[in-house]
């Protein structure tokens, strides 16, 4: 069985698509440190009452550094 050959325009969205993996896996710790203080902001702003109920985040957060 031969192999499949590929067209210009699929071999160039293959290279863009396999750029984009590699650069998320570059940027993956920034990223996510980013929607940490996201998350964190988000948290300052509820209620006390909210807070109260939400006790555990605080804790979550500094996990999700590790």
């Amino acid at each position: 069985m031969a192999a499949r050959r590929y067209t210009e325009h699929e071999e160039a969205l293959e290279i863009k698509s396999l750029r984009r993996i590699i650069a998320a896996y570059i940027n993956y710790q920034d990223a996510a440190e980013k929607d940490v203080k996201r998350y964190e902001r988000s948290f300052k702003k509820l209620s006390p009452a909210h807070k109260e109920l939400l006790f555990h985040l605080g804790l979550k957060y500094q996990r999700l550094r590790w």
